[in-house]
């Protein structure tokens, strides 16, 4: 994850609430990773997977 360069189609920032980004950056320290590659490893786990490419569903995620 690290190892990719993002670009400005695939630039995400947010602001945290200060003690939500304080535990982001312990989790970080922890893990001894970079607090981006925490939160990317997060939302890749906990948002719905979109279909294949071949499949008629159309990529549908259940909310917005």
């Amino acid at each position: 994850m690290a190892n990719e360069i993002p670009d400005d189609k695939n630039r995400l920032t947010i602001e945290l609430p200060e003690n939500l980004a304080h535990r982001l950056k312990l989790a970080a320290a922890n893990q001894k990773r970079a607090a981006s590659d925490v939160v990317l490893a997060l939302l890749d786990r906990h948002l719905p997977r979109l279909d294949a490419p071949g499949k008629k569903k159309g990529g549908f995620i259940p909310y917005s």
